[in-house]
């Protein structure tokens, strides 16, 4: 990849949140142009201050948005016990720059920046949808301006919020069927992709000692429970920022992508039919395999 992406990030930082920002703010063919924050793994408030932390500590200077503070139904289901109590691993940082914030929401402030552009930006969506639901419901127009979304979310079967359905569309699954039949291009970096291209904690020691970010990146990981032990963890939204760099080590499907609103054993989970078995229009990209070996080496040479 060699051609300049601008991106705008949705996010909900938690600590995978922070390895995908950390990684996209060390790859110079990304540009952050907007972070915008919502529920999910922590309150609002928590992960927008995270944010803000983030980007002072690393010296960065993007604008942060605060965003919905529930789902389109008024529910919040958080992650403390994965992300800590501050939702990042209880690391300490000093205290954030509040001159990064905006005087607007996110979904004005995402519709400003869309205006403003001469060219369509992508939109990195690692958290619950309801900023970019909202944002389609107000601003239809919109649509147009944006040349991609890329998301962690869904899964191929069972689930890590219900039985079958995955933390990010459970959260708020009425703003994830807006955004699958947006027809905005799509592509999915579903759960099990996450639980291949793992990383460990001699990964994590590695990269302690490579700056402020890789340092940062271990005291969050001290305190991160997502993985099979406390050796291995599973980094579900940064393979996103792996995927926009590296699409080559990820194996796609097209499909019919869609969440269940209505059922009492299952809402929340998402419905992936690659086979068009159900006959209806294909509106998704889904990862099914990653290179694990070539995500790991990508990986280890980040830092």
């Amino acid at each position: 990849m060699n051609k300049l992406k601008e991106l705008i990030v949705d996010t909900d930082p938690g600590v995978d949140d922070a390895l995908a920002l950390a990684l996209a703010f060390r790859n110079s063919n990304l540009k952050i142009d907007l972070i915008t924050t919502v529920h999910g793994n922590i309150g609002v408030k928590q992960s927008t201050n995270n944010a803000l932390k983030l980007l002072t500590f690393w010296g960065k200077k993007v604008p942060v948005a605060a965003g919905s503070e529930a789902s389109l139904l008024g529910r919040n289901f958080e992650a403390r016990s994965v992300h800590g109590n501050n939702g990042l691993g209880d690391a300490k940082f000093p205290a954030p720059d509040k001159g990064l914030l905006l005087n607007t929401n996110a979904v004005s402030s995402i519709h400003k920046l869309l205006s403003n552009s001469d060219h369509r930006i992508s939109i990195l969506a690692i958290a619950p949808l309801t900023n970019l639901a909202i944002l389609l419901k107000e601003y239809p127009e919109d649509r147009k301006k944006i040349s991609e979304i890329i998301m962690m979310g869904g899964s191929w079967g069972r689930g890590n919020a219900g039985i079958f359905s995955e933390f990010n569309v459970f959260n708020d699954p009425e703003a994830a069927n807006i955004i699958f039949q947006s027809t905005i291009p799509l592509t999915i970096i579903p759960l099990e992709i996450g639980r291949m291209a793992q990383i460990n904690k001699s990964m994590i020691t590695s990269i302690k000692a490579s700056g402020t970010i890789g340092y940062s990146i271990s005291l969050m990981f001290d305190g991160y429970h997502s993985g099979p032990d406390r050796n291995t963890f599973n980094i579900y939204d940064a393979l996103t920022v792996s995927y926009l760099l590296h699409p080559d080590f990820f194996t796609l499907v097209s499909a019919f992508v869609a969440v269940e609103i209505g059922g009492k054993y299952t809402r929340g989970a998402t419905v992936i039919d690659d086979r068009g078995k159900l006959k209806q229009p294909f509106n998704a990209k889904v990862a099914k395999k990653v290179d694990v070996e070539a995500f790991s080496n990508w990986f280890q040479k980040q830092w």
